[in-house]
């Protein structure tokens, strides 16, 4: 009996991490008594079978056929399957969900409703007025061709309670998992467009006991030591990290984790680094975004460089660490002559700060419909006048550049950062999902710091993959006249080996 049926994937062809935000949505609903399948790995399922999947699993009790798109952008996907819900099933609601995205190429004629944000009690509220278990429904916002709702605004979303429970089912054949400690962020970057700035300390944080058994669970069922913390700022304060430590400690599990971290917080809170190495901290990205002093301040990140550089330092030099830093292009006041005089510090810092490194165009969103920032909202006092806001993402111009020379200036200087390090390892820059994937795959931090990972650790990786979708597969397809045909396909590659 499944209530629901919700796509999900990773647009990223080389990873082994999982979106966990339907998982999430799956715990939630199922605490509240709604029953939802997942499949994962949507864009490795062929048309034919998702109509063998619809099939499989849509039944009477069936509501709604949903997509997590916040890490899945394939709208050729979410088209035919919605245009199959329609075509086959049109008593069921067909739902979009995750962080709002443009997702070029969709057709929003064919989707009942968005929810974007964290959605658990929109959700609950949505499915509850369709069983009739309440009168009201949602207070709709027209978008696009469709309806929309802000799921984080008016909805309560208890952040004591913030459970993944990954099942057998799930095949989770890697030691990495995502896990939410908290939400939100005690800061508010002028620039940053994430939900729940500005929350006091320890707000939206997950109960102790909460977490504790979520880590104890998770290696009992499938000995999982290695996790991404995805909180916005993970080390807000003391009382928070002491409050891991505690979760950590009751669990009676060893863990090894990455996450993000503020690195005036770690100047200005030196005892901050203890405590993280204790916990088990193996990889940390940081948000930088600028060494102009001007651009800086503008954004909230006011701190002397030197200041927060050498916390870092001290940080990398009290367990070893792997760090990453996101720098933006196109803040006020910041030229591209100083941006690429910061390219050339990081080549020549050689890893003391930061083993790698990456550079974002600036973003604004003047017409989104969530999460605005500052700069969204009032783009022409910070400097910024509008070209063209008929994209999610407007086209901007300010004293230095456009929107555009952002772009191609951020794309040129990531590629010559993997030119550089590919010519000491066998790959470009890595990202902190990375950094905490070859953790997770039994390497050391020092190996990962000092780029010691060989041409068969890719190789390990890739396989891992096809095996995990295979498998996947294999297993979501069962009972379906695919099932026989996969199952013949891949005994006779089998027997070529």
């Amino acid at each position: 009996m499944s209530h629901g049926i919700i796509f999900t994937g990773m647009d990223s062809e080389s990873t082994l991490s999982r979106a966990a935000g339907a998982y999430r949505l799956r715990t939630w609903l199922s605490q509240n008594g709604y029953n939802v399948e997942i499949i994962d790995y949507f864009n490795h399922f062929t048309k034919k079978e998702i109509r063998k999947l619809c099939k499989k699993y849509i039944n009477n009790d069936t509501l709604f056929v949903g997509v997590s798109a916040t890490f899945f952008y394939g709208t050729d996907h979410i088209n035919f399957l919605f245009k199959e819900i329609k075509k086959h099933y049109p008593n069921l609601k067909t739902i979009i969900g995750g962080t709002e995205s443009e997702l070029v190429g969709l057709n929003s004629k064919i989707v009942d409703k968005f929810f974007w944000g964290y959605a658990e009690d929109a959700m609950l509220h949505y499915l509850d007025f369709l069983t009739g278990k309440r009168s009201d429904d949602l207070n709709w916002i027209p978008y696009k061709d469709s309806v929309a709702i802000n799921a984080e605004q008016g909805f309560k979303n208890d952040s004591s309670n913030l459970t993944v429970e990954w099942e057998p089912e799930d095949i989770i054949n890697t030691n990495n998992l995502p896990i939410e400690i908290s939400r939100g962020c005690i800061f508010r970057c002028r620039f940053c467009q994430y939900p729940l700035l500005g929350k006091k300390k320890n707000d939206y944080i997950r109960d102790e006991n909460n977490l504790a058994d979520e880590f104890r669970r998770n290696y009992e069922l499938f000995g999982i030591t290695n996790y991404s913390f995805s909180d916005d700022t993970f080390n807000d304060n003391i009382v928070k990290l002491e409050h891991v430590a505690n979760a950590i400690a009751k669990s009676g599990v060893k863990i090894t984790y990455s996450c993000f971290l503020r690195a005036d917080l770690l100047a200005n809170f030196p005892e901050m680094i203890p405590i993280l190495s204790e916990t088990g901290i193996v990889a940390a990205q940081f948000g930088l975004e600028s060494f102009n002093e001007t651009a800086k301040k503008v954004v909230g990140k006011g701190m002397n460089t030197e200041k927060q550089l050498l916390a870092i330092k001290n940080l990398k030099n009290y367990s070893p660490v792997w760090t990453f830093t996101g720098m933006i292009i196109g803040l006020p006041g910041e030229s591209i002559e100083d941006i690429n005089r910061s390219q050339q510090w990081f080549v020549d810092q050689k890893n003391e700060y930061f083993n790698d490194w990456g550079w974002y165009p600036l973003g604004i969103k003047k017409n989104s419909m969530t999460r605005k920032s500052e700069f969204d909202i009032n783009y022409e006092k910070w400097g910024y006048t509008i070209l063209d806001d008929s994209n999610h993402c407007t086209d901007w111009k300010n004293e230095f550049m456009t929107s555009e020379e952002s772009r191609k200036l951020s794309h040129k200087l990531n590629l010559e950062t993997i030119m550089i390090k590919k010519s000491k390892r066998v790959f470009g820059t890595v990202g902190l999902w990375h950094a905490s994937e070859l953790v997770g795959l039994g390497l050391s931090v020092e190996d990962i710091i000092n780029d010691n990972v060989g041409s068969d650790v890719l190789i390990q990786i890739q396989e891992k993959i096809e095996r995990n979708t295979r498998d996947y597969k294999l297993m979501k397809l069962k009972g379906t006249e695919e099932d026989s045909y996969i199952s013949t396909f891949f005994s006779k590659i089998k027997k070529l080996f």
